[in-house]
């Protein structure tokens, strides 16, 4: 919507929010706007020609949102089965010599807990003995993933990510832990039914829908005059979805995302650099044909775009130029990172053997997509 995608032969400035929020930008780095592209065609710009602005949440972006929280909950399996498999291969062996130690945590069932890589691991087991032995924990804790999975399924509820390890003749429930406490619960009960919430009035109602859908009546819950009307098992806990808490953890899992981008870019980069004098097929990660005006070879590895800062178009006047346009791209992205309403992709440089590497995270954006700026320099 915005800029180039073809070295400025054709500029781009369709989005009037996007032209705003960009010249908000150029204000707050104190940069002015220019005439950018040819004849009648100019548009004025307050950003670089070659930048290249899309709206946020364009339909490949949701593809992209959703391919990310599939592969994070490939991810939570991968480590919940390795780690609970740990976990009950020691489970006979004294809680210091463990590798994974347990941990004491509340509830009326479960026996010892543990808790690794932001994953609660509890064993599906009698020890209060209230389900009349550990087959019917085992059945609950199956029953249990059935609920959340139908509860997954109902607008304006969100459940954790739940797995179920059997191993070894044990049940090892595996749930995603949440940024909530006793202070943030809402709805149900956090100590056995001794003290039952029904405090938000949105929840409720969610409740309630929920609970129509799944064509289950509503029951008191609670002792004496605390009791309350609840459309769910009493030992449910309903929190806002929301909470300051959530939005920290959100934060920390972007944090957690960078660290990883990070991690893989160098490790590719320097890969990709060591091959580079080889033929291409016979490189562990192999160049690929793309368009631009710099950058040479490019490759595209686990969601990253790889490209040499080199020039091998002769516009910068020498490889030195093209590192140092690099690190003013890194600069530039960082300022438009720090400006209201507008995302950059994730970005790092990468020097070795006297070659510098610019890694990019892949955005799911086309030229169809493109609104501001030039795409074709």
């Amino acid at each position: 919507r915005y800029g180039s995608s073809d070295g400025g032969m054709t500029v781009r400035d369709d989005d009037p929010d996007l032209r705003s929020r960009m010249r908000l930008a150029a204000e707050k780095m104190n940069l002015k706007g220019h005439w950018a592209g040819l004849g009648k065609d100019k548009k004025q710009l307050y950003a670089p020609t070659d930048i290249e602005g899309h709206p946020q949440e364009s339909e490949g972006q949701k593809l992209h949102k959703y391919k990310s929280l599939s592969a994070l909950a490939d991810n939570f399996q991968h480590t919940a089965k390795t780690c609970g498999k740990l976990i009950i291969s020691e489970k006979n062996i004294p809680n210091a010599y463990r590798t994974i130690k347990s941990v004491g945590l509340g509830g009326q069932a479960g026996g010892e807990k543990y808790i690794y890589h932001g994953i609660l691991f509890k064993f599906a087991i009698d020890w209060m003995k209230i389900y009349g032995g550990d087959e019917y924990a085992m059945k609950a804790a199956g029953h249990e993933l059935k609920g959340a999975m139908r509860y997954y399924l109902c607008e304006g509820l969100s459940v954790p990510l739940m797995v179920l390890i059997d191993y070894r003749g044990y049940r090892l429930v595996c749930l995603s832990i949440l940024p909530i406490t006793k202070e943030t619960l809402r709805y149900g009960s956090s100590d056995g039914g001794m003290t039952v919430r029904d405090d938000d009035p949105d929840l409720r109602s969610r409740m309630r829908l929920a609970a129509e859908k799944m064509n289950l009546k509503g029951h008191w819950a609670g002792l004496g005059k605390d009791k309350k009307q609840l459309y769910a098992p009493t030992d449910i806990e309903g929190h806002p979805q929301e909470s300051e808490g959530q939005k920290l953890h959100k934060y920390k899992s972007l944090s957690a995302l960078a660290d990883n981008f990070q991690h893989t870019a160098k490790t590719c980069g320097k890969l990709i650099i060591s091959e580079k004098n080889i033929p291409n097929a016979y490189r562990t990660i192999k160049s690929v044909g793309l368009g631009g005006q710099a950058g040479g070879e490019k490759y595209i590895y686990h969601g990253i775009l790889f490209k040499f800062a080199i020039d091998w178009m002769k516009i910068y006047g020498g490889d030195e130029y093209a590192m140092k346009a690099a690190g003013h791209e890194l600069k530039g992205a960082m300022r438009y990172y720090l400006c209201e309403g507008l995302s950059v992709p994730l970005m790092v440089l990468i020097d070795y053997r006297g070659y510098r590497l610019v890694c990019l995270s892949i955005l799911p954006i086309t030229k169809e997509t493109l609104r501001y700026g030039s795409s074709d320099g």
